[in-house]
């Protein structure tokens, strides 16, 4: 492998500022603007005829915007910036997180290679879905919408997407009808609410607040909290160890960080092959994992990077 001095491919950005990149895992590269416009840099290896090398494709607005002029866009038009992408490379769907909490679900097709929007959610209607589930709780507990993280298929059939409160709440969606989540995502429904440690009655006074940073996989939740303008608070919450509960449980610890954290991201390491387990759903065979305390014997511990000030 070889780094190359010059670049392979440049494109002007139209005076768009881009907040986000991400990439999915057969190539294609997509693009989060302060516009409030998902974008996709869609390149190849030669010129053709009628398409360039490299171009930038607005998935957000429909093919007749060219016909309005770009100054009543803006005048017209309130800003909200896409902040974050998550993609969900098993299922092929695509999602954002604005500035202001709107949620946008994108189909990439059974392939990966198509573009389709399917809905986008605003954050008042996720705090309504989730004050008529957990209506004892204080709507202010609901937003701001601070992260979200596309689940894999083989971690939950039924859940799509998990997103965090600032206040550590975490929400969980599906992009499917529950009888039917083989099917090609349709919208973006409410199940559950899971309040973070420190809401029950017989819990310490303390609890995560003010959470600026997330991180969400495989069951295991790390949350940052400011503390201080100078110094966070790190809240890593799992539910491996209660994997036949009836009840929902989980185990939680609290970590100092010393300085703000930047950013935090788990460290994928080759793990042995799994048991194949299966899900038989309306005649589809679906792919599952067995929980971790069936194959923990087998596996490296997980690790964790975070990035901080300091």
């Amino acid at each position: 492998m070889h780094l190359l001095p010059e670049p392979l491919y440049t494109l002007p950005t139209d005076n768009t500022l881009i907040q986000t990149i991400a990439g999915a895992d057969n190539g294609r590269i997509f693009l989060g603007g302060k516009d409030g416009c998902l974008h996709e840099l869609v390149y190849q290896a030669e010129d053709g005829w009628f398409r360039r090398k490299c171009k930038k494709v607005n998935h957000s607005s429909s093919s007749l915007s060219f016909l309005v002029p770009s100054f009543l866009n803006f005048a017209f038009s309130e800003e909200d910036p896409i902040v974050q992408i998550e993609i969900d490379n098993s299922r092929h769907v695509l999602y954002t997180r604005s500035d202001r909490g709107t949620i946008q679900v994108f189909d990439l097709g059974a392939d990966g290679k198509q573009m389709t929007k399917v809905i986008a959610v605003s954050q008042n209607s996720i705090v309504q879905q989730a004050v008529n589930i957990a209506k004892t709780i204080d709507r202010s507990n609901f937003r701001p919408v601070v992260h979200i993280s596309a689940l894999d298929i083989v971690e939950s059939v039924h859940i799509n997407l998990v997103a965090v409160t600032q206040s550590g709440v975490r929400f969980y969606f599906t992009a499917t009808a529950l009888i039917h989540p083989e099917a090609r995502p349709f919208t973006l429904s409410l199940l559950h609410v899971r309040l973070p440690p420190g809401f029950s009655a017989n819990a310490p006074l303390q609890r995560p607040s003010h959470v600026h940073m997330a991180h969400y996989r495989k069951g295991c939740a790390l949350l940052a909290s400011s503390q201080t303008e100078d110094s966070d608070v790190m809240w890593a919450m799992s539910n491996d160890s209660f994997p036949f509960q009836s009840q929902l449980m989980e185990l939680h610890t609290v970590i100092p960080v010393d300085g703000k954290t930047w950013c935090m991201t788990e460290v994928l390491q080759f793990q042995p092959p799994k048991p194949l387990c299966t899900l038989n759903i309306n005649n589809v065979i679906l792919p599952s994992e067995p929980p971790l305390v069936v194959s923990q014997h087998a596996e490296l511990p997980r690790k964790f990077v975070v990035l901080s000030a300091q």
